[in-house]
């Protein structure tokens, strides 16, 4: 019993240590959505996102959510997180797009549908949009193979 409250303690400060790290070398523009999480329209929204990351999200469905209408929302969103909604909501499906990738047990079509893309050819042009290459490239580069190697 006391073993693992020792280690629950030891977990929240590697997490705290891990978290602060994170906040001193990051670029401010990607803390912005941090400020959210405190704002009472915007946090469950960015809630909601972040558990939901394999839904298409509309701006109706998220203004619905931080009880503004459309455009109101659009611009409170835009100002406290730095990027429009929909465009956050595309940015992190990628983000758990790329994580997904990296663990290497899923394909890139397991991936793209596990994410909501009706298509690979869907995801693969949402995901070279944010990350600049397609799904399989950055697998193979960030796994340190080059696509020559193959």
């Amino acid at each position: 019993m006391a073993g693992q409250a020792m280690c629950n303690d030891l977990l929240r400060l590697i997490f705290i240590h891990a978290l602060r790290h994170h906040i001193t070398t990051a670029d401010a523009a990607d803390l912005k959505w941090l400020g959210g999480l405190r704002h009472p329209s915007i946090a469950p929204v960015l809630r909601a996102i972040h558990g939901a990351p394999e839904k298409s999200w509309s701006l109706a469905e998220l203004a619905s959510l931080a009880c503004l209408s459309r455009s109101g929302f659009a611009a409170l969103f835009k100002s406290v997180v730095g990027q429009a909604p929909v465009e956050y909501a595309t940015r992190w499906r990628m983000q758990v797009a790329a994580a997904r990738l990296l663990n290497g047990v899923d394909s890139v079509a397991t991936v793209a549908a596990a994410l909501g893309y009706l298509s690979d050819a869907a995801f693969g042009a949402a995901f070279r949009r944010v990350h600049g290459q397609s799904p399989g490239r950055y697998r193979r580069q960030t796994a340190g193979i080059s696509p020559d190697s193959r």
